[in-house]
């Protein structure tokens, strides 16, 4: 039986000791609340017997994206520590305060921890949330180490699961791209970061937000050139095949790295897709979101994604997609309104080409 050490909370994931052949379970210390109760985050530690990489798997940066925290579970349950070679860090619940609250950004201060990575200290919560744990990455994760990041679609939205990595070039831009594909996953979404976006994130069409040099992507491989894909599954509903996409996805990459035996379970190449940039389709006016294209599906320029009516069921506005690719994301039956310029109202279906 596999031995299971509890140490409480502590200041920095780098302090708990963890002997070969065991699982560690601990609590991050972020912050204290204004009546003192401590702010923390739950992570184990599991070192294998044999020599090999760290990987850093994390959930749930955004606390409405729920599939990742039970794929980590999972992960911290089924994996021993015998058949393991390396170690891994596994973070289940990222953003404790969204989470609790069930909304993408903290309730703390409102912020999407995902892209607070401003590097002041002095700032709000999140933003020192976001130095805490890039530190704690940083020192903890060297060459050769590997980082998965799990998220989700917001909403309660379809999609079609993919995995993606970003373009930064170098030894860590190929790890990351066999990684990528080892994982399993149908879709592969090469990231091309952008020095600058000077729109308004979750209401452009283009989809900038993870292109961001404040996003914790950019932050992180600034600072460790490392392997590192996100996989993207699920939603506010986390169904067993959601959870098993980011499951099998870790697992996958586990065995590309030699840190399990097996080989990766890849998908027939004729069904892979590859895509380098996608493109949100958004209503212009309020009214009912009724989805016509579904996700996974290839979809031409023009064709129909969806139909926006009254309160009455009149047609009032005709979406179609603006490029030949993929349908990601569609929204379900549901309510939209532009006015609100919040993103989970306005974010209607996604293509990816």
């Amino acid at each position: 039986m596999t031995k299971i050490n509890e140490v409480g909370s502590v200041p920095h994931i780098s302090s708990v000791s963890t002997p070969q052949g065991s699982k560690t379970f601990a609590r991050l210390l972020v912050a204290k609340s204004i009546v003192g109760s401590p702010i923390e985050v739950p992570f184990a530690v599991i070192k294998g017997v044999h020599s090999g990489p760290t990987m850093w798997v994390q959930g749930v940066i955004h606390g409405d994206e729920f599939a990742g925290s039970e794929a980590i579970r999972r992960i911290i349950h089924d994996v021993n520590p015998e058949e393991l070679s390396g170690s891994i860090i596994a973070i289940p619940i990222v953003s404790t305060t969204a989470y609790a609250s069930h909304m993408r950004y903290s309730s703390r201060d409102g912020k999407d921890l995902d892209f607070s990575y401003t590097g002041n200290t002095e700032g709000t919560f999140s933003e020192r949330y976001a130095e805490l744990l890039l530190n704690e990455i940083s020192s903890t994760l060297t060459k050769g180490d590997f980082m998965f990041d799990l998220h989700g679609s917001p909403g309660g939205t379809e999609m079609q699961p993919w995995v993606d990595y970003h373009a930064i070039g170098g030894d860590s831009e190929d790890s990351s791209r066999a990684a990528a594909e080892a994982s399993g996953v149908r879709v592969v979404y090469k990231i091309t970061p952008v020095k600058e976006y000077k729109g308004e994130i979750g209401s452009s069409t283009v989809l900038a937000d993870e292109y961001l040099p404040t996003s914790s992507a950019m932050k992180i491989l600034g600072r460790v050139k490392l392997g590192r894909v996100i996989i993207e599954a699920g939603s506010t509903v986390a169904g067993n095949e959601d959870v098993d996409v980011q499951y099998l996805g870790i697992l996958n990459v586990m065995k590309h790295l030699k840190m399990l035996e097996g080989t990766p379970k890849i998908p027939n190449p004729q069904r892979r897709v590859y895509i380098n940039e996608a493109r949100r389709v958004m209503a212009k006016k309020v009214g009912f979101w009724r989805p016509v294209a579904v996700p996974g599906n290839m979809i031409a320029e023009g064709d129909p994604v969806a139909l926006v009516t009254d309160e009455f069921g009149r047609e009032i506005e005709n979406l179609t997609s603006p490029v030949k690719g993929i349908v990601l994301i569609n929204k379900p039956n549901s309510f939209v309104d532009p006015l609100s310029n919040v993103l989970g109202y306005r974010y209607g279906a996604l293509i990816g080409f």
